[in-house]
């Protein structure tokens, strides 16, 4: 997805290493960053993540990346509240940046694999994974 080689080998190991990435002078187009267990909200209170989001994501927000090019920044939990029981288990997602429709609340349904489909349709990739992101449905309604 990129010719940028990140900042390191195996891409961003922590948030500072990120933030590095995120205002260099060249970087990559794609960018991930899973946060350790205790920010992730595994084995901690809801307010540990709270306050971790709260501190990263203006950072994000206000990086060189950001304030210059088309990006968009995705936050998705892995799990919600009821123990993966669909079709009850609803999951917090967010899209955010420039390029994002601002104050808007999706209607459409989504899946995990809409996150894929959604990158597939932004870069006029082929499905990568057949049976799952092949049928799932993109997020286009959250961009202008």
């Amino acid at each position: 997805m990129t010719t940028t080689p990140p900042t390191s080998p195996s891409g961003p190991a922590d948030d500072h290493e990120f933030l590095a990435e995120l205002n260099s002078a060249s970087p990559s187009h794609y960018i991930w960053l899973t946060p350790n267990n205790n920010d992730n909200g595994h084995g901690s209170d809801a307010s540990v993540g709270d306050a971790y989001l709260s501190n990263l994501v203006p950072k994000i927000l206000n990086s060189k990346l950001f304030r210059t090019q088309r990006a968009a920044l995705f936050i998705v939990y892995d799990e919600g509240p009821s123990n993966n029981v669909f079709p009850h288990d609803f999951i917090y997602a967010s899209w955010s940046g420039p390029v994002v429709k601002q104050h808007y609340t999706g209607v459409g349904s989504y899946s995990h694999y809409s996150y894929l489909a959604t990158l597939e349709k932004n870069w006029a990739f082929t499905c990568l994974v057949k049976n799952n992101d092949c049928n799932a449905s993109p997020m286009t309604e959250f961009f202008p």
